[in-house]
């Protein structure tokens, strides 16, 4: 049975009859964002997951790409 954390993108699953989830762990973080035991108890893996993991950084927009709109969009 997999951990109720588990994804795949995380890799192989734990091995069966072994809880790996560091509930201990999950619960300092959650408080941390102001979340009580009780909601903590009650967040699905999407609303920890949107908790818990950093959004794809986007690079910042280069010298060329801003020439680039200048060109195409010009302040009159």
């Amino acid at each position: 049975m997999r951990g109720p954390l588990h994804h795949p993108s995380d890799g192989p699953p734990p091995p069966r009859g072994e809880d790996q989830t560091p509930w201990p762990e999950m619960m300092r973080m959650a408080a941390g964002f102001g979340v009580g035991p009780e909601g903590f108890w009650r967040l699905s893996l999407r609303e920890w997951r949107m908790l818990t993991v950093r959004p794809e950084v986007v690079p910042p927009m280069g010298r060329g790409v801003l020439e680039q709109m200048a060109e195409r969009w010009p302040d009159n």
